[in-house]
């Protein structure tokens, strides 16, 4: 038992220089249990019982009698079905069990080009370091890219590159840390990842979508840069389920779609120099965590041509940009629902062709919805001339939820109309309801700045609070 002991600490210490090892428990009587090696948290020997915690709850081993162990076993993750392209320095070296069955993988020192003409689903498995590489992939049914430490920067186009509408999973393995660069070529594939289809980063699945037993939850960490372009750029749409994505150094968007963006899990963090995330359809976000920072002038956080929804996670959005908008869209609803979002903005109104473009936190030619439990947090600071908190041509709603409003800027003097501050701002009517609304506004007693400007401004009288600070 000393040995069978002694054999797990030396097998712990020795791995976790290698791939994400999986060590299995084999125990008489009740059966086998598996653990990454990697999220082992600790191992104790109390009163004959095998312990061991991991840095998962869910995957901490129950304890063990140390006479029915029966052995321990390592595995690489890495199935023999996998395609592997393992890049190292100027060199790419490829593992393709799929040669003869419709995979053709061709290598130009570490530029690597994949064709498939199989229905089958193919999953490629990326690892290594190359600073003069890329990956290039033509599907011709659903595939997954499992990236497992990889560093890949190309400085003449995207580091990876998609170019079938066939749907892509993408893996970041657990405890990894990758990186993305690319340089968009200014013409067709202006991303570091540059996909023609659907993007989902999620969990290890099957065809189906459906998690294989005991696979990589996909939680490890992702870095993405473009010099120019944009950092992910999909003609279809890009969802997040899982991963930890950082998109800065990027000249262009962080995220540009064609169809929507949706956040389910995981964390996003964005610090580019265009729009955060842009897309011709919605954006959803139903859970995780997302993160903007940003320091440009005339750019918004989250943009699109149709409906924002927000019905869970967190939303934490810093802009000190002038003329910037935290969440802006088109002839659509934005709703926020039992999910919490702050927002900071704190640049000065924009000129350009001698027309102002005014610092807001939510603006849309529609109505704004807050509602179940969302918590609001919305600040314009106070070099935000004419800044507003919410700005909703049709209506604003707030029901069972927690919203404070702070705007501390002044109104715009050489505005020949408009040019107002407002925490509240609609041509149509707000409606307040079970919820503790509070505007704050340093230069309340000002001309030109309200608290709360819509036409039914007696009606709700009561419903809100105003301050002068917080």
């Amino acid at each position: 038992m000393k040995k069978l002991v002694s054999l797990l600490f030396a097998s712990m210490f020795s791995l976790t220089a290698l791939p994400e090892q999986r060590m299995t428990v084999h125990s008489t009587v009740n059966g086998d249990a598996e653990i990454s090696v990697f999220k082992i948290k600790d191992v104790s020997l109390e009163n004959g019982l095998f312990v061991m915690g991991s840095q998962d709850a869910d995957q901490t081993l129950s304890p063990m009698k140390l006479a029915e162990i029966d052995s321990l076993t390592f595995a690489d993750p890495i199935s023999s079905s996998y395609v592997q392209i393992l890049f190292e320095g100027d060199s790419a070296e490829i593992v393709n069990p799929f040669a003869n069955n419709g995979v053709d993988v061709k290598v130009s020192g570490s530029n690597v080009e994949v064709v498939s003409t199989t229905d089958k689903y193919v999953t490629f498995y990326l690892k290594g370091t190359s600073l003069d590489g890329s990956l290039s992939i033509t599907p011709s049914a659903k595939f997954a890219l499992f990236i497992d430490n990889l560093v890949l920067a190309n400085m003449t186009g995207p580091a990876i590159k998609i170019l079938d509408d066939y749907r892509a999973n993408v893996i970041v393995a657990d405890c990894s840390k990758n990186a993305l660069i690319g340089l968009g070529d200014g013409l067709d594939y202006n991303a570091a990842f540059w996909s023609k289809t659907q993007l989902v980063f999620c969990s290890e699945v099957d065809e189906n979508g459906e998690d294989v037993p005991n696979g990589d939850k996909g939680t490890g960490y992702l870095g993405i840069s473009s010099f120019s372009g944009h950092g992910i750029y999909s003609k279809d749409y890009v969802r997040v389920k899982s991963g930890e994505l950082v998109i800065a150094d990027v000249a262009g968007d962080g995220i540009n779609t064609k169809d929507y963006f949706r956040l389910d899990g995981g964390s996003v963090t964005i610090n580019v120099k265009g729009d955060a995330v842009d897309c011709n359809d919605h954006i959803y976000i139903n859970g995780g965590t997302l993160k903007v920072l940003s320091e440009s002038d005339g750019v918004k956080a989250l943009k699109c041509d149709s409906v924002i929804t927000i019905k869970g996670g967190d939303v934490d959005i810093t802009m000190s940009g002038k003329g910037a908008r935290a969440i802006k869209n088109d002839f659509a609803d934005v709703t926020i629902q039992n999910a919490k979002v702050k927002i900071a903005m704190s640049g000065d109104l924009l000129m350009e062709n001698a027309e102002a473009t005014y610092t807001t936190g939510i603006k849309t030619d529609m109505n704004v919805r807050i509602l179940d439990g969302a918590d609001v947090d919305i600040t314009c600071g106070p070099n935000t001339t004419a800044g507003k908190g919410i700005n909703a041509a049709l209506g604003i709603e707030i029901a069972n939820s927690n919203v404070i409003v702070e705007v501390d800027g002044l109104k715009d003097y050489e505005a020949e109309s408009g040019g107002k501050v407002a925490g509240l701002k609609t041509d149509g009517n707000i409606s307040i309801e079970n919820s503790k609304v509070t505007i704050v506004a340093a230069n309340l007693e000002e001309s030109g700045v309200k608290a709360v400007n819509c036409n039914n401004k007696d009606e709700i009288n009561g419903l809100y609070e105003e301050r002068i600070e917080r």
